[in-house]
């Protein structure tokens, strides 16, 4: 049986963007897609997450990599949600899968489930993927898993 996960690896780097292969699993689910991501846009990520962390009356935000649609590079889309007040959070993951058939055709959406300190340790790692040189560099929910 898979764990929960949420994995994002950069493969390469371009002027003000760079390719990731993200990978995601649920219990009963795993996928993976490449996409393009301006360093802006993931930057706007990171500093998303740290707000929805740090701020007890943000309860949810989403984030999308890019255009979604058949005239783009394949997109993600992560809705992040705070269950209680215990910590746990449901990430609701949406993937345009890059398998030879139209994107919009071609998708998945499933829910990951982590906790608040899982999330934190995440989110301080995501500022390295701006790195030019961190070709290779990944970032994974749950390190251990």
């Amino acid at each position: 049986m898979r764990e929960d996960n949420i994995s994002i690896e950069k493969i390469w780097q371009g002027d003000d963007f760079f390719e990731a292969n993200v990978e995601c699993s649920a219990k009963t689910i795993a996928a993976s897609t490449r996409v393009y991501v301006s360093n802006e846009q993931f930057s706007i990520f990171y500093k998303l997450l740290e707000s929805f962390l740090n701020n007890n009356a943000i309860q949810s935000v989403s984030w999308e990599s890019g255009p979604k649609g058949n005239e783009t590079t394949p997109c993600v889309v992560f809705v992040f949600s705070k269950l209680d007040l215990q910590g746990h959070i449901c990430i609701e993951v949406f993937m345009e899968l890059d398998d030879g058939g139209r994107l919009s055709d071609h998708t998945c959406c499933f829910f990951v489930n982590t906790e608040t300190q899982s999330m934190y340790t995440f989110v301080q790692h995501l500022p390295l993927m701006l790195n030019n040189d961190n070709i290779g560099y990944r970032v994974s929910l749950h390190k251990s898993r």
